[in-house]
């Protein structure tokens, strides 16, 4: 082995680690976003609902409303913290790698339909969700609380591509200190494999906490009638409960369409992993692109779609009636159905399946040619 493939092979070693643990971090703020959200908004619901507490806690109920969104709030700015961080060293990594196996520095835009960026947007639309339960409950609703959450949806937005920015230009001062050169078939085989197994964990970790997040909010929508009408807190019991069905439904359904972005740009991934595993063991992958009822991956997302379509019939319903909500319902199920299946046929069209002959000090890697499963 050459002292220059020998150097490439430690930098690309060094670039795939660091971005699987970037990766990992990212994965556990989701979790941490749905578990705290719904977390939130069922101990507002109980404690509102719930028999007279103990006299250490009397106050509570006057004031759960704002420390709970202070709490979604203050965490929603440190979970993007975070998750820009996560991105910046994946943009570095990834370029990295880019730079290694290629020779040429490669810095590309932000892509806002990827899939941090729709961490994101989930984290924002949680941010979002808490200022506007804090300036409720401080006394100030109405326009004032959906301004407030606007506003703090946009700024944590824009973390992200400021983020990005700044990854590009270390990329830019680091190009100079990255060996490129031929690296080994089986650290990029290897590469490709850890980024198999990795999109099968968000996928999971996606279904998971989208299911969480509608349990929970599902159960605090329950408990908003038994509220007691002379309870006194801010906002009133009246208004709580003619509004709050409306924003958690709202909030439930856009998060849960994030949700299903997610998972189909996680799809895409996963079938460009798998081809490019194939190729290194000088095989064809052709069902990496392709559509199949009973994958596996289709019908986690087939889960995740049957509770948006529920959100959004009983939203429909909160707001028209019934009529309304099974029409947005049924068309949410025919879109999201032909949705996943839609992008994949374009992406196979986009990129068909290709199989390179390896080089001759570049051996194919041994395996049995069997597909991942998706």
């Amino acid at each position: 082995m050459s002292t220059t493939q020998s150097q490439a092979d430690v930098d690309f070693a060094a670039a795939m680690h660091e971005a699987d643990s970037n990766l990992e971090v990212r994965r556990l703020m989701l979790v941490l976003t749905n578990v705290l959200t719904p977390a939130c908004v069922m101990a507002v619901s109980d404690c509102l609902t719930g028999a007279s507490p103990i006299e250490a806690v009397a106050w509570l109920p006057r004031a759960v409303v704002p420390i709970a969104g202070a709490l979604l709030l203050v965490s929603g700015v440190l979970v993007t913290g975070v998750v820009a961080r996560c991105h910046f060293g994946l943009v570095v990594n990834g370029t990295k790698l880019k730079k290694v196996e290629t020779g040429a520095l490669s810095l590309r835009p932000l892509n806002w339909l990827g899939v941090t960026t729709n961490f994101v947007a989930l984290t924002a639309l949680s941010a979002a969700l808490g200022a506007m339960c804090l300036v409720a409950g401080l006394g100030h609703g109405g326009a004032l609380a959906w301004s407030a959450g606007g506003a703090v949806a946009a700024l944590l937005m824009a973390w992200l591509p400021v983020a990005h920015a700044r990854a590009n230009r270390l990329c830019e001062k680091l190009d100079v200190h990255w060996q490129s050169g031929d690296t080994s078939t089986e650290l990029r085989a290897e590469h490709a494999r850890k980024s198999l197994d990795g999109t099968s964990a968000d996928i999971s970790v996606v279904v998971v906490m989208a299911v969480a997040l509608f349990a929970g909010l599902f159960n605090a929508l329950t408990n908003l009638g038994a509220i007691p009408a002379d309870l006194v807190v801010v906002p009133s019991p009246e208004t709580i409960q003619r509004r709050a069905p409306f924003l958690l439904l709202l909030f439930l359904l856009c998060s849960l369409l994030l949700s299903l972005r997610i998972l189909v740009r996680l799809r895409l991934a996963f079938g460009e992993y798998s081809q490019r595993l194939a190729a290194l063991r000088d095989e064809q992958d052709p069902t990496a692109m392709r559509w199949r009822l009973q994958e596996r991956t289709y019908l986690l997302y087939a889960i995740v779609l049957a509770l948006a379509v529920a959100t959004a019939v009983m939203l429909g319903w909160e707001r028209r009636g019934p009529m309304l909500g099974f029409a947005i319902g049924g068309a949410l199920t025919v879109a999201g159905g032909v949705w996943y299946p839609l992008v994949l046929w374009r992406a196979r069209r986009k990129t068909p399946v290709a199989s390179p002959a390896p080089g001759p000090s570049q051996p194919p890697v041994s395996s049995p040619p069997t597909a991942p499963t998706t």
